[in-house]
């Protein structure tokens, strides 16, 4: 978590089943939240995985330089 939290400009977006979410020591979700990223529920949904992939590049292709 310390590594990917220091890096600049890295933000790290995790797509996993809801029972390995925090799973390890941290756990994904930590790991997401640590960069500015997000945990995502891996979804068998077409529809939902696209609606969760348009949100990330949305905030990150689509946001205007501060």
């Amino acid at each position: 978590i310390d590594a990917a939290s220091s890096t600049p400009d890295l933000k790290v977006y995790t797509f996993t089943p809801v029972n390995i979410k925090n799973l390890m020591s941290g756990g994904w979700e930590s790991i997401a939240t640590a960069t500015g990223g997000k945990w995502y529920k891996l979804s068998t949904s077409v529809t939902e995985m696209y609606n969760y992939l348009m949100e990330i590049i949305d905030e990150n292709a689509c946001s205007t330089s501060e």
